[in-house]
């Protein structure tokens, strides 16, 4: 019997905060809970350089810090935009994950094992 890999689910959060004084003189924070394997690291950005500029850690490095964003409601709404769709394609990632094993479950094992595989998986919240 080949020995199954086993996969996990695991929760994060990110919370952006851009405040300032006025339209001008502002800042930006993310945190980004990444204790999870393969989580964002700034020390990745801080090394990088993408087409001469250096990369937005606050944007998943898909923008530049240099030219920056001048408003700061557009810059939230860019970085907010960034990182939801990150959410989406994590979230999409693990519903394929999900249906590939249950689509395997209902080929291979009995009605009474996957009964068994969902009653054992509600039980488990």
């Amino acid at each position: 019997m080949a020995k199954q890999r086993k996969t996990y689910v695991y929760e994060g959060q990110i919370s952006l905060s851009v405040f300032g004084i006025d339209r001008v003189r502002w800042n930006a924070y993310a945190f980004i809970d990444g204790w999870f394997p393969g989580g964002e690291s700034i020390h990745a950005y801080s090394e990088d350089e993408i087409a001469g500029g250096k990369p937005d850690p606050v944007a998943s490095g898909q923008m530049d810090l240099e030219p920056a964003i001048q408003d700061p409601r557009v810059y939230f709404l860019k970085v907010a935009e960034i990182r939801v769709q990150h959410v989406t394609e994590k979230y999409e990632i693990t519903l394929r994950h999900l249906e590939r094993n249950i689509q395997w479950q209902v080929k291979h094992r009995s009605h009474m094992a996957l009964e068994n595989f969902f009653t054992g998986w509600r039980g488990a919240t």
